[in-house]
């Protein structure tokens, strides 16, 4: 997918996103996060050369990429320990029977950290 095309499903999935509470919609924003989070990624690497326009990494293979091939050079780290926290909480808050709030806070609060990173390598 064109780095464009990432920016425009980021913007349109955070209007959705805006939309939901933490208290009621915490599965739906925990895996909203999760896949917002994957969009700005692949953006990023793809700015950076290290994933051909025309593939993208799902967020269950990020591992690999980030922590092994370091895609994201220098900021790799950060952002797989960001994916991690995110993935830590599906099982039970998505899948399972969790039912807190702040769970939701805490994935909005990895997504910054990701967000914050993509952009400036996006530059947008």
């Amino acid at each position: 997918m064109k780095i464009q095309a990432h920016l425009e499903k980021i913007e349109h999935l955070e209007a959705s996103l805006v939309k939901l509470s933490d208290n009621t919609d915490y599965e739906a924003i925990i895996e909203l996060i999760m896949l917002l989070a994957s969009h700005y990624v692949n953006a990023a690497m793809h700015k950076l050369n290290t994933l051909r326009i025309d593939k993208d990494q799902k967020h269950n293979k990020m591992y690999p990429v980030l922590v092994r091939e370091k895609r994201l050079g220098n900021d790799s780290d950060e952002v797989w320990t960001a994916i991690e926290k995110i993935e830590n909480l599906r099982p039970k808050h998505v899948y399972g029977s969790g039912s807190n709030g702040k769970y939701a806070k805490e994935a909005k609060k990895q997504y910054e950290i990701i967000k914050r990173i993509c952009r400036r390598i996006l530059n947008v």
